[in-house]
């Protein structure tokens, strides 16, 4: 049960919803009390779109017919971390159910807009404390019998729902969370799930509040897989070192299983690293690897509480947990990139024999393949934090250090030559 809310005012572009001792609305664009509770932004749409084969993940540049879902309904779960040590008496054992806690719903209007708000619980600030502040959630839209689940992450600041200050897109209260129901444009494939039993929810402004939805996730297994959280580079002309941990964190895709079909890529999970512990490595030849650590993968499925209705029992997920802080891994040889090709080449910088450069800000990046799994592979976006350290010095010679996609200042990843 959430604490106590602000009382809201009614917002023009839907209605206040009271649910079990949560107030949930849009606050007025004006700035009415409440703003600071917005947990998520967001607009329903559909579209035609291509899908990464390796991935399963919507190719954003390739969407085309949008139209607006007005009337979608919204509804977002807490979704409590299961990343407690074994043996602790809090943790999940495989079989074993754990509630989605209903945060709220919402109703799109006629654009497919809508804004979802409430202040946290102490147990939700609780699992905060244990990932850097930040609290995952499960959204849930739906439009007709179609419907899509997705993982979003919000960071809680002891006031309010806030930006983390580093530019992390789609994080942010202010980000508006775009929901597409897309079909595969090579395949006509449709990538979220279908259940008849939805198109007799009646969803207004009225009756939101009684059908928010009552599901249990089912924790079967954990697995430990080693994901990549770095790119590094460097030359035998320099010494160098990374290192990842402290405040560093990572945001993991999330697969999804809409009850038996193909596996998807369902939004991400924020896994946080302040527990007082860091990797690192040294590297003084010629190098090009990712930088793989440990992460624990939690597999199960979302179920029937028998009280409500779950509409989403039988689909299944694979998310991360927690960070392991151990079995550091390098794999998948990238040493033939370097300061002379394209495009880093046209954003290389000289340092002469004594010089260096330290890097530990605004150099986030996407890897598309993360972690494999034989049935989904999940991306992961590493480096917004100021504990993924990147320090070069030309030792034995002047070397060149590159970005990317930007000079090195600002780039996602650093080459050397």
């Amino acid at each position: 049960m959430l604490a106590p809310q602000r009382r809201y005012g009614l917002s023009s572009l839907t209605g206040l919803t009271m649910a079990a001792g949560l107030l949930v609305g849009i606050p007025a664009a004006s700035g009415a009390a409440g703003v600071d509770d917005v947990v998520i932004t967001g607009q329903v749409v559909s579209a035609t779109a291509s899908y990464q084969t390796i991935s399963r993940n919507m190719d954003p540049s390739t969407l085309s017919s949008v139209k607006k879902l007005g009337g979608a309904y919204v509804e977002l779960m807490w979704w409590p971390s299961d990343a407690y040590d074994e043996g602790d008496p809090r943790g999940v054992k495989p079989g074993e159910p754990r509630s989605l806690t209903a945060v709220g719903a919402a109703l799109a209007d006629r654009d497919g807009r809508y804004a979802i708000g409430a202040a946290p619980s102490t147990a939700m600030l609780d699992d905060a404390a244990r990932n850097d502040g930040w609290v995952n959630f499960l959204a849930a839209t739906s439009h007709g019998a179609h419907y899509l689940l997705e993982g979003v992450s919000r960071r809680w600041d002891g006031r309010r729902w806030v930006d983390h200050g580093d530019e992390r897109p789609g994080m942010s209260p202010k980000d508006v969370h775009r929901t597409v129901f897309a079909k595969d444009v090579s395949t006509g494939q449709e990538k979220y799930g279908t259940n008849p039993r939805l198109l007799e929810r009646k969803h207004d402004a009225n009756t939101v509040a009684a059908s928010l939805s009552s599901c249990l996730y089912v924790h079967q297994y954990y697995d430990y897989k080693y994901t990549n959280v770095l790119e590094f580079h460097n030359t035998a002309d320099a010494d160098s070192r990374w290192d990842y941990g402290g405040t560093a964190d990572s945001d993991v895709e999330i697969g999804v299983n809409y009850s038996g079909s193909s596996w998807s890529i369902g939004g991400t999970a924020h896994i946080g690293t302040s527990y007082g512990s860091s990797i690192f490595g040294n590297v003084s030849t010629n190098y090009g690897k990712y930088i793989s650590t440990n992460f624990r993968y939690d597999h199960g499925y979302l179920a029937d509480a028998g009280v409500g209705f779950c509409d989403y029992a039988g689909d299944s997920f694979v998310k991360a947990s927690r960070w392991e802080g151990s079995g550091i891994q390098t794999n998948h040889d990238v040493s033939q990139y370097d300061c002379n090709d394209s495009p880093q080449i046209n954003y290389r910088e000289r340092y002469q024999i004594g010089q260096g450069f330290t890097k530990n800000s605004a150099r986030a990046a996407k890897f598309g393949i993360g972690v494999s799994f034989p049935f989904v592979n999940l991306g992961v976006t590493s480096g917004y934090s100021s504990r993924v350290d990147m320090t070069w010095e030309a030792k034995r010679n002047w070397i060149y250090i590159c970005g990317g996609n930007a000079y090195p200042a600002y780039a996602s990843v650093i080459y050397t030559y």
